[in-house]
């Protein structure tokens, strides 16, 4: 990778980024709740360890080889680190600015091939129509809930259908957040919005997408946000749970109390939380580039949160098709949300 050296250390990063990277002290306060950093305790799994070698990078102190790369991607971007950084350093979007410049992981190219190929991250093909094009109200699938989580989708337009809604459903293609996270070359695909004004969506990794490249015209909402404001009528459901925020809902979007008022508004039902919540929620490395590259750290990462909503005796809820698809291969039994609310959503 010797042809990488002069360029990385001329890297085309906004000028924010450089001052943020040498404005880091090292006092390692990102280490602490840094899921990847607790099981693997190597300096460079955690937030300081990677703006440390980003900055050898710039300056010419660092020649990239094969450790450097796996480093920068040793990390799930869940945002945890930044809320813990006293100088407010944004290291995720730090980190993501590397991946940019440097060599992808062997993981990677087939997961990049997939997405430019077959439009998914699965390589599948699959077809599913365009669905009530002259409706205003839309709703964005995603590859994960046409392909693996298809109950979820499922579940999210009967709950639609119960509140007198019949979307204008965008089947199309992936919405590219595993190349973001990447940081390989995107092409965003034309899409035919038709007549909507509001555009809905179960997965957070999507929303977070479209919010970065969307017609602002278009108004954009997470699922459960929208329930909301509809106020809904729930049937009582007798049922202990606890509440996984997923990192994209929570810290990327900042979405924490649309998913706990729905569920506090079910009769009957109990909601706990993680002794981490919120902000300080533990990620359980689902996104799908990172666990393809290291899924023993994923497998670690998902069995943390697995254990401590058995310990509480309670039903693991969340509200992303990637946590939910990840902690059941884990062995766990997780419920999203859109899952639990048409369940209690009588007909009208």
């Amino acid at each position: 990778m010797e042809g990488k050296y002069n360029f990385l250390s001329t890297i085309s990063m906004d000028k924010k980024r450089k001052i943020e990277i040498m404005s880091c002290t090292g006092c390692g306060f990102c280490k602490e709740g840094c899921p990847v950093f607790e099981q693997t305790g190597i300096e460079s799994s955690s937030g300081k360890g990677k703006i440390l070698l980003a900055y050898g990078l710039l300056q010419g102190d660092i020649i990239e080889d094969e450790s450097v790369t796996r480093a920068f991607y040793e990390c799930s971007l869940c945002k945890k680190c930044e809320t813990r950084c006293p100088s407010l350093i944004d290291i995720p979007l730090i980190i993501s600015s590397m991946r940019k410049h440097i060599g992808y992981l062997p993981q990677h190219e087939q997961l990049i091939q997939n997405i430019n190929t077959s439009n998914n991250p699965f390589g599948e093909t699959y077809e599913a129509p365009v669905l009530n094009k002259n409706s205003t109200l839309g709703y964005f699938p995603g590859c994960f809930l046409n392909l693996r989580e298809k109950n979820i989708k499922k579940a999210t337009l009967s709950v639609l259908k119960k509140l007198g809604y019949k979307p204008h459903v965008l089947n199309t293609s992936c919405c590219n957040a595993p190349l973001e996270r990447i940081g390989a070359r995107i092409t965003s695909p034309k899409r035919d919005y038709g007549y909507i004004n509001t555009l809905l969506f179960s997965c957070p990794a999507c929303l977070y997408m479209f919010k970065k490249n969307t017609y602002k015209k278009i108004q954009l909402s997470h699922i459960t946000e929208f329930i909301l404001q509809k106020k809904p009528i729930f049937t009582p459901w007798k049922k202990k749970v606890i509440y996984h925020d997923p990192c994209y809902l929570g810290r990327w979007l900042g979405i924490y109390d649309a998913p706990r008022q729905v569920l506090q508004n079910i009769p009957g039902l109990e909601l706990v939380e993680f002794t981490d919540t919120r902000e300080s929620a533990q990620c359980c490395g689902s996104e799908v580039e990172f666990r393809t590259a290291f899924p023993l750290l994923a497998e670690k990462m998902g069995k943390k949160v697995l254990r401590e909503a058995k310990k509480k005796n309670a039903l693991l809820v969340t509200a992303s098709p990637h946590c939910s698809y990840h902690l059941k291969k884990l062995g766990g039994h997780p419920l999203d949300i859109l899952e639990i609310v048409d369940n209690c959503l009588p007909l009208k």
